[in-house]
């Protein structure tokens, strides 16, 4: 069993929420491993013993080959793999470092010696290895490539940028989305866990899971995928969440980003203050972030914890056209302070800001002068994500995930995302199951 769960405060509410999640169809997460069993002539062997036993969990499933020599092991979830094969009359054959990948089918070909079962003839599999089962194109960005590539968002699907055929989509619209072979930024399938996660309204990820260290890979199928996917006329984007294993393993992280370093835009070189300073306001982000995984029991039940605060406290700026100096003192002489209502709330409104950019007059008309207007930028105070009794305000994601197999590998997975924003709740929540 796998629960993945998303959110930022662990309530009755919420709970609630995850028990009563209805029942949603979902496409495959995970991969598959086929292949055929020969002796050194190369006739097939029937009936031969296959075992597939992960090395992180010790999850073992077993098979036999048919009457080809054929053997195939279906919803295999992601992760290095140990490969046994016995028959009888033939020395045992092992391959261990098999690398498996979601929406990958794998393929390891086993060509067994004649000789005593007890002798085992161990091979080592390929790092790469080249997927014949399938014309799906695309590519999947591992575990090692999301901790080791920059990228500015902390949310692992814009590394599908890598991946050929994939390019920006930044103006366009969508959340968090991209162009797959010319294709438009809203035609893509997002998943997570084989889970619709698309945003309805303007296209992309509806929700995304900006904690690097929970996230297994992501598989991006650009075309020629499987007609379980369906939907899309881009790509197809599955995000695979972390597990527990055997081993108890763990991460801790800590990101400090500051303005001190940065310049300033050329909407806040038009702020006279922020001009003399050299330099955009104060302001920092902070993020805290940790992962804990492990058994419960081993071989069986495993869990996986994820955290991540992150705390902005910032200033932003908005354009304004405005008054000039020139236009202000026109204003004044034509209508001082309570002379005209409309003047008056127009100061208010201002509080008196001259416009330093873009000149441009307005006539007034009856003989009366021409106001000179402009641009002008103003700064104000943000809070992201606001919490009680915070300045700033702050920003948390949680992610929870407990694992069971037994035997031939079963599971269901439960993710649900909660944020506040604005005095705002956010709810997503999906149920899968497979077997």
């Amino acid at each position: 069993m796998q629960w993945v769960l998303e959110m930022t405060h662990f309530s009755c509410k919420a709970l609630c929420v995850l028990l009563i999640g209805g029942s949603l169809m979902a496409q495959s997460s995970r991969g598959s491993l086929s292949g055929v069993v020969s002796d050194p002539s190369g006739a097939t062997i029937p009936a031969a013993a296959v075992e597939l036993r992960s090395q992180d969990t010790g999850v073992r499933r077993s098979t036999l080959s048919n009457d080809a020599g054929l053997y195939r092991f279906d919803a295999v979830d992601p992760g290095t793999y140990e490969v046994n094969i016995k028959a009888g009359g033939f020395r045992s054959f092992a391959s261990k470092g098999m690398v498996l990948q979601a929406g990958v089918a794998g393929t390891l070909d086993a060509k067994l010696e004649v000789g005593d079962a007890q002798t085992i003839v161990e091979v080592s599999s390929a790092a790469v290895q080249l997927q014949v089962e399938a014309p799906v194109r695309g590519g999947n960005i591992d575990r090692m490539q999301i901790a080791q590539l920059p990228f500015a968002t902390r949310n692992p699907v814009s590394l599908a940028l890598t991946v050929p055929g994939v390019s920006t989509n930044r103006f366009a619209s969508g959340r968090e989305t991209f162009s797959v072979n010319g294709s438009r930024g809203r035609s893509n399938n997002f998943l997570i866990d084989g889970t619709e996660n698309n945003d309805i309204s303007i296209a992309g990820q509806a929700f995304q899971i900006k904690i690097p260290d929970a996230v297994q890979e992501v598989n991006v199928q650009t075309s020629n995928y499987d007609a379980e996917f369906g939907r899309a006329a881009g790509a197809v984007v599955n995000v695979i969440t972390r597990g527990g294993t055997n081993r108890l393993h763990g991460t801790a992280s800590y990101l400090l980003d500051s303005t001190v370093d940065d310049a300033l835009t050329n909407t806040q070189s038009l702020i006279p203050a922020l001009v003399q300073r050299g330099r955009p306001a104060p302001g920092t982000e902070q993020i805290w972030a940790g992962t804990l995984g492990g058994p419960i029991r081993k071989d069986q039940t495993f869990f996986f914890l994820g955290f991540q605060e992150d705390r902005q406290l910032a200033q932003n700026t908005t354009n304004v056209t405005t008054l000039t100096a020139n236009g202000w003192a026109t204003l004044n002489s034509l209508y001082p302070q309570g002379r005209n209502k409309q003047a008056d709330l127009y100061r208010e409104l201002t509080s008196g800001l001259a416009a330093t950019a873009n000149p441009f007059n307005v006539a007034l008309g009856n003989g009366r002068p021409a106001l000179e207007f402009g641009a002008a930028a103003t700064p104000f105070p943000r809070s992201w994500y606001p919490m009680r009794g915070t300045a700033g305000g702050r920003r948390r994601e949680w992610t929870c995930m407990c694992r069971w197999s037994r035997g031939r590998s079963t599971g269901r997975t439960l993710w649900c995302g909660r944020l506040w924003r604005r005095r705002r709740w956010w709810n997503r929540c999906g149920w899968r199951c497979w077997a």
